[in-house]
Order: structure tokens, then C-alpha cells, then sequence
């Protein structure tokens, strides 16, 4: 079961058992309290499934595009009426998000060894031990510290976990992150004008980032993703102008419409590109350029801001200057 939060964007809670552990019957010492016990801290991208949360300086580490984070608790020699449960300490107030508790019957409706909480259909019997993550949605939600704490009604809760939320898009070795790749590396013809990539190929550079970070792994030609085959297929799909700038709208045909992109990149405000990377994902946007200077001259992906301060923007690259 999900429940909204009041007071954050489309906050949701709630828990997933993953694994029941079966009691081992005969021989064993009666338990009088349960072990509870921290198994990890969890995130799920956008897109692949459960994660461990990678340590960066010091503390696990999630990201603002991220649908959930999450901990994985096991309950092990659960006894009669036992409860345990979950918090999330949420920033930048402290908001405080409880979830209903899971208790343990030895017996419940004529069955033995009962797990239940508020909002199960049915009740998970025949065991002592639990698996479970609880989970709560990340996506867009406030960046910074948050914490898990547990309670037990008869067993020593583990002390609270912390980690960071942050403003940026996961990095390598995350499996899911944008690449990183430069222009510079390209010296071949770019379209049908007298430069190479290397010259003026910025956003088609740029582009194939966003592509690989979506997981567009082919066109729809069925050929790899490539800076090289991308401008092939653009100089034989009119998707250059006159002057040799992208046509982005190609892009959607390109990728057999799994990432759909507009012509008019621009330079954008902090509020707005915040909201862009985190809705969509790296976004690419106009900034002066390097090498000449020129206002809006240059193009680049922006992945996020920096953390903890939050005062430079990030680029697939290097950082970058608005």
C-alpha cells in the first residue's frame, strides 16, 4: 500500500517483502525477542530495478531522478505480538513519514506464524522470519541529508541510517549514468560542411549522451549508437540545415521515438534546468563558448548541480559556466 505525504511532490510510502525466511524447527532455544537488523540502503533509478546505494565521501548516496530509495530490514525470531516499523526523516524541515508497522502473530485467522500490517489483503503465515524493503519515492523530492530510524516494540532497533539525496545525475561507475564523451576525440567530417566533429560537432555529441543514458542502444536502422553512425544517418535523413546545425526533432524517428527532443536548445534559468534534468534527464542546453567566447555559442549535457553547496552546475564533462 502507498500513501501521499502532504506537503511534498507526489511523496509516496510503502513496503515490499522480499524474501521469507523459514523458521528452522526443532532443537532451537526459545526466542523471547526478535533481531532486526539493517540488510542495506536501496535506490531505484528511473529505469533497472533495485540498487545498493554506492558510498560517496563517507555516506550512501542517491539521486533527485531516482523513483524510490529504500531499506531492506530483516525481522529474524519474530515472538507473539511483536511490531516493527520504519521512518524517514525527510529535509529540509524534518518532516517525519511513519509507516504502519508490521506485527507477528503465533497464531491468526487458524493460521500459525503470521506477519500483517494495515493495507495487506492477507496476512504472510508460516514464518518468523521477514525480508522487507521500505521504500519511499525520491523522484523530484527535496535533495540532502535523509535519514531511516527503526522501532521495535521488543527487540533492539538498529541506530538510524543516513544518506545523501542529490541534485545530480549518477556518475560512473553507476550502472545507470551519463557517459562521458568530448567532441574533441572526433576528427572525422561533420555533415556535409568543410569541419570535423571535433569543430562544430557539439550537439551531436551531446545528443548521442542523452541517447546512451536513456538506453538507446541502436538506431532505427538497427546500427549501434554512435557519434559517428548518428551523423551518418543525419547527413541521409535531411537532419542538418543549411549551416550544419541538428534538426533535434529528427531524433524521436532516429531513436524509434524513445527519446524525443526539441530544436530550440537554449539557455536556460536555474529553476527551469533543475526541473528539466529531473523530469527528463540530462538536458542539454547553450552556453558561451570556450574557445571564441561567443554568448550561447556552444552546447553541452548539464547532469545537475554540485553537492552539497549547490552553487555550480555540472556537466557529462566538466562544469559549467551559465
Amino acid at each position: 500500500m502507498e500513501r501521499a505525504v502532504k506537503g511534498y511532490r507526489n511523496i509516496l510510502f510503502g513496503l515490499l517483502v522480499l524474501v521469507a525466511g523459514i523458521l528452522v524447527e526443532g532443537g532451537s532455544p526459545i526466542a523471547y525477542a526478535s533481531e532486526y537488523s539493517v540488510l542495506a540502503l536501496d535506490r531505484a533509478p528511473d529505469r533497472g530495478g533495485w540498487q545498493v546505494m554506492r558510498e560517496v565521501q563517507g555516506l550512501p548516496r542517491a539521486y533527485f531522478r531516482d523513483a524510490y530509495v529504500g531499506v531492506k530490514t530483516e525481522i529474524w525470531g519474530a515472538t507473539n505480538g511483536e511490531t516493527w516499523t520504519v521512518q524517514a526523516v525527510l529535509p529540509p524541515y524534518g518532516t517525519v513519514v511513519t509507516w504502519d508497522p508490521i506485527a507477528y502473530y503465533d497464531t491468526l485467522n487458524g493460521q500459525s506464524r503470521c506477519f500483517t500490517t494495515p493495507g495487506w489483503a492477507n496476512p504472510i503465515c508460516g514464518y518468523s522470519a521477514l525480508t522487507v524493503l521500505w521504500y519511499i519515492n525520491a523522484g523530484c523530492q527535496s535533495t540532502g541529508r535523509w535519514e531511516f530510524r527503526f522501532l521495535a516494540s521488543n527487540a533492539a532497533a538498529p541506530p538510524p541510517k543516513q544518506f545523501d539525496v542529490v541534485p545530480q545525475l549518477p556518475q560512473p561507475p553507476d550502472v545507470i549514468s551519463v557517459p562521458v564523451d568530448s567532441q574533441g576525440e572526433y576528427t572525422t567530417p561533420y555533415d556535409s560542411i568543410p569541419k570535423t566533429i571535433k569543430q562544430a560537432g557539439c550537439m551531436l555529441v551531446d545528443t548521442v549522451m542523452i541517447l546512451e543514458y536513456h538506453g538507446v542502444a541502436a538506431d532505427a536502422e538497427g546500427k549501434p549508437v554512435t557519434v559517428e553512425n548518428l551523423n551518418a544517418w543525419l547527413v541521409r535523413n535531411k537532419g542538418y540545415d543549411v549551416v550544419g546545425g541538428i534538426r533535434l526533432s529528427k531524433i524521436g524517428r532516429y531513436s524509434k521515438g524513445k527519446v524525443l527532443l526539441w530544436d530550440n536548445v537554449d539557455h536556460r534559468d536555474d529553476a527551469t534546468l533543475r526541473d528539466s534534468i529531473c523530469v527528463y534527464g540530462p538536458t542539454m542546453i547553450r552556453v558561451n563558448s570556450p574557445s571564441t567566447g561567443t554568448a550561447n555559442g556552444h552546447a553541452v549535457v548539464a547532469t545537475g548541480r554540485d553537492y552539497p553547496s549547490e552553487s555550480t552546475w555540472l556537466g557529462a564533462c566538466r562544469r559549467i559556466r551559465l
